[in-house]
């Protein structure tokens, strides 16, 4: 499952941290595999769209103080798919359900893209489990009428096509282009990984996840909880007005703005993004 893929910035694979205790916990018809380290406060990382708990590595590499939870979401990783009908609700109540389960009260959570999407329903629903959440290239908006068509025609064309190639073109596009001369093993191997391990059926009921989610601006307008904001001004996924726009609603809130980077901080601004996230921790935690 965790692969072996190497950034130039830290030559470290994105791996799960061998100390890592690998665990299944069950809920409704899935298996969750998820991972968990370490003592203290705890630390939730929610991944990506076409990602799993790997691509945490480098920050649970860095983090020696805190207990770290990494899920993988349904279809993702060694998580099964689900038969229910999935959306960012469902996610969200199996990562509040996984945390009940180890007995989790408090903690800081903190997901990429969809990641952050299955983090701000969470805290609607269960603002009091949660004192600081992170947007690492994330938003609160739903989709608007273009996006839910993009969606659509993505889901026709890997009915049509299988997924081979939306993984790959879907990747790509999430680097800058800079960043892809520069270390393009990182992009490839990245592909190479969900190619291998994503179903046509994950990749089809999160489009569908994502396409059919709720606004939660006025969640994030009215919880009284630290916020971090890490924004690519490259990130064509979700353009920068939009990334500013929902910044100002957070009460009380970190904002990092990274000239060069697109939608995959972790990778393509490895040691700034870890640092930032460590430092937002100690900030909630003091």
């Amino acid at each position: 499952m965790c692969g072996e893929f190497k950034s130039k910035n830290t030559n470290e694979p994105y791996n799960i941290h061998p100390n890592f205790m690998k665990k299944i916990f069950h809920y409704k018809d899935i298996q969750v595999c998820y991972y968990i380290n370490g003592s203290g406060k705890t630390i939730v990382l929610i991944h990506g769209f076409c990602e799993d708990s790997s691509m945490w590595n480098t920050f649970v590499n860095s983090n020696q103080t805190n207990q770290i939870i990494c899920i993988d979401l349904p279809g993702y990783g060694e998580s099964t798919t689900t038969n229910e009908g999935l959306s960012i609700v469902w996610m969200s109540e199996m990562v509040e359900a996984l945390l009940a389960h180890e007995q989790i009260d408090s903690c800081v959570m903190m997901g990429h893209s969809l990641g952050g999407y299955v983090t701000i329903h969470l805290a609607e629903k269960n603002p009091g489990l949660l004192n600081g959440i992170g947007f690492i290239n994330s938003h609160v908006y739903a989709d608007d009428d273009t996006k839910k068509l993009n969606r659509d025609k993505s889901i026709q064309f890997i009915q049509k096509n299988s997924s081979r190639l939306f993984i790959r073109e879907l990747i790509n596009n999430l680097f800058s282009d800079e960043f892809k001369k520069q270390s393009p093993e990182i992009a490839k191997q990245l592909i190479s990984k969900a190619q291998e391990t994503v179903s046509d059926k994950a990749i089809i009921d999160t489009l569908i996840a994502m396409r059919d989610r709720e606004d939660k601006s006025a969640i994030l307008e009215n919880i009284q909880l630290p916020v971090l904001f890490i924004i690519g001004k490259l990130d064509a996924t979700i353009p920068l007005e939009i990334s500013l726009k929902q910044s100002h609603l957070a009460a009380i809130n970190q904002v990092i703005i990274r000239e060069h980077v697109a939608h995959m901080s972790i990778f393509e601004d490895t040691s700034y993004t870890v640092q930032s996230m460590n430092e937002f921790v100690d900030f909630v935690n003091q």
